[in-house]
Formats: structure tokens, C-alpha cells, sequence
């Protein structure tokens, strides 16, 4: 597998999976954990495709170490509010996603 090193000095994955449009529930888990059984170690997911909390069971389930899958998820805009409270939300948000992906 090929990889690409960061400024921060990770290394992600050239090549991964993307979840948009794979429908939460058993289709959402059993595509990731095939995907990771075959050597999948980075995937896209997002809160607008409604998967996270499925993808994050997947990777639960697969056992392969946490350190060894990259994972970027993303978040909603949220509409025309000032920075501080888009920031709030974003955190908020953020915890949210990461309790789904945990």
C-alpha cells in the first residue's frame, strides 16, 4: 500500500474506501469490515451520510489496531450564525462523530 506523509508527519493512505451514499446499518458495517479484511485502512465517512455510528462498528469489530486505520469524517455547514457559535456547534458536532466512529 502506498501512503502519503502529512506536514505533521502521519502517513495516510493512498488509496481508501468512501461510505457516501452506503446506507447506515448492516450494509454500512459489512462493507467496511469487508473493505478492512482486504486491506482497506483508510476511510471517508461524514454526519450528512447518516453511517458513522455503522462505519465505527465496523472498525470496532475488525480488531485491527485503531493506530493502523485512518478515518476522516466531515461535518454539515451550519447555516449563516457568527463564528463562536458555528465554533460551538462544530465541537459539539465533532464529539459527536467521534463517540460514533469510537
Amino acid at each position: 500500500m502506498k501512503f502519503i506523509t502529512l506536514n505533521n508527519g502521519y502517513k495516510m493512505p493512498q488509496f481508501g474506501l468512501g461510505t457516501f451514499l452506503v446506507e447506515s446499518g448492516e450494509v454500512a458495517y459489512n462493507t467496511v469490515k469487508y473493505a478492512l479484511e482486504i486491506g482497506y485502512r483508510a476511510i471517508d465517512t461524514a454526519q450528512m451520510y447518516k453511517n458513522e455510528a455503522s462505519v465505527g462498528r465496523a472498525i470496532k469489530d475488525s480488531n485491527i489496531p485503531r493506530n493502523e486505520i485512518y478515518i476522516t469524517t466531515k461535518q454539515a455547514r451550519t447555516g449563516d450564525i457568527n463564528y463562536m457559535q458555528n465554533h460551538a456547534i462544530i465541537i459539539q458536532r465533532a464529539c459527536f462523530a467521534v463517540q460514533s466512529l469510537s
